[in-house]
């Protein structure tokens, strides 16, 4: 999962045990779980770019923005790189589990960015506190590392090691960490933020200081004994071409336009589905009460305001109801956007999905609360009770912190007397938040 504050920088490089002749290969990847996009910036908002690209080579569009930020992570793979200790005389002897393969030590990276103008990396950590990646990589956060020209340099790059020289196993168990990243990607960093600028391409290219390349080596398997002096020991190989191969160096291509593409503004999923995956976090459940015809309507205060999120509606009788969805679109300092809801409203579209900035019912009119209505109807409302998701980042020409601060469920139609209760009660609430 993407975290600001997980940023490995500049670690120290181990020296490497005389080569030997291994043939491993090692893969680098960008991670697919960290490849998020956040239109606060903040990162507290993430949802997930959808890539139009290959695992190897993704490709995202984010808008123009001047508080999004893209976040990636960098996953390693080494293979070929069997552990002879494994299942040997001092492992089966003293009940350990040496592992079957061995991983990765320690790597430098860096990233070179073909237009800075577009897109650049604005955030690699520099200045933070010293932080621990997967439980593994540790390094020190150190100013300098961006190259001042829209990426990060690889002589100063974001590095990170594992101590293995001179260790070995004990009657205790197998060393820790052995096996990190082997025949399996694993995370080695992750926290750097790009920032989209201006309309256009840039592509990102990982690059590597093969010096700094290192895996896990097992110099000594037992010699088929079984004493504390015949323990397998380890120690960081460095890479060395021939015969260790490193896969093709992987990029990231980012398209800058202004909307960021792959998922609506608004969608209503079945909750037998499960939770939607591209609209932030929960924001919690509103529960309506009533049938057929005849309902209360449920609210909610979000505190505090998100520009992406879902709610889950339930208890419709029948589950097919038409079901209205009322939203308080408001600007970074909590002032309704009544403007920006117009903007809003008239880029949602789909069967069965009617966006509007006056109350569809006359009952709304008593609220005051909201600007935008959400009616999903017929072919729009799955069977069942239902996940509704928002991200106004999907949304263009409005302002970047524009954030839904409430949201209320009302199934149609519905009486004036319980709209009333609704109110007074979302009212109350904002009362509250604001004090």
């Amino acid at each position: 999962m993407f975290n600001r504050k997980q940023v490995v920088l500049a670690g120290a490089v181990l020296a490497a045990m005389p080569l030997v002749s291994k043939a491993v290969t090692i893969t680098y990847q960008f991670d697919p779980n960290d490849l998020v996009y956040s239109a606060d910036g903040a990162f507290d908002d993430s949802v997930p770019l959808v890539n139009t690209g290959t695992t190897a080579n993704p490709i995202v569009t984010v808008p123009v923005s001047a508080t999004g930020q893209i976040g990636i992570g960098v996953d390693a793979d080494v293979t070929g790189n069997a552990n002879p200790a494994s299942g040997a005389a001092y492992d089966n002897a003293h009940a350990t589990k040496q592992a079957a393969n061995l991983g990765f030590v320690s790597y430098q990276v860096g990233l070179s960015d073909s237009k800075a103008s577009v897109a650049a990396v604005t955030d690699n950590g520099s200045g933070g506190t010293t932080a621990t990646v997967d439980p593994i990589f540790v390094a020190n956060s150190a100013a300098g590392n961006l190259d001042g020209a829209g990426g990060v340099s690889v002589a100063t790059g974001t590095a990170g090691t594992i101590n293995l020289a001179g260790k070995s196993a004990t009657t205790a168990g197998a060393i820790a960490n052995t096996d990190y990243g082997a025949n399996a990607f694993a995370e080695i960093f992750s926290g750097m933020a790009i920032t989209a600028k201006a309309a256009g391409t840039a592509v990102f290219s990982l690059l590597d200081q093969d010096g700094a390349l290192q895996y896990a080596h097992n110099v000594n398997s037992g010699s088929g004994g079984t004493t504390a002096a015949n323990a397998p020991t380890y120690t960081n190989q460095t890479y060395n071409n021939p015969p260790d191969v490193l896969s093709a160096l992987p990029t990231l291509t980012v398209n800058v336009t202004g909307v960021v593409t792959g998922h609506p503004i608004v969608a209503l999923t079945a909750a037998s589905g499960g939770a939607p995956t591209l609209y932030g976090t929960s924001q919690g459940t509103l529960t309506v009460t009533g049938s057929n015809g005849s309902y209360k309507p449920a609210s909610k205060v979000l505190s505090p305001a998100v520009s992406a999120g879902y709610v889950e509606g339930k208890t419709f009788t029948p589950a097919t109801d038409t079901e209205i969805y009322a939203l308080d679109v408001t600007t970074s300092g909590g002032a309704q956007d009544n403007a920006d809801a117009a903007i809003i409203a008239s880029q949602i579209t789909g069967t069965g999905i009617v966006a509007s900035t006056t109350p569809p019912s006359p009952a709304f009119a008593s609220t005051g609360t909201y600007n935008l209505y959400v009616t999903f109807s017929g072919a729009g409302v799955p069977s069942g009770d239902n996940f509704f998701g928002f991200d106004l980042s999907q949304a263009t020409g409005i302002a970047a912190g524009d954030t839904i601060s409430a949201v209320a469920l009302v199934p149609e139609p519905a009486s004036a007397a319980f709209l009333l209760v609704g109110s007074a009660g979302m009212l109350m609430g904002r009362r509250k938040r604001m004090a």
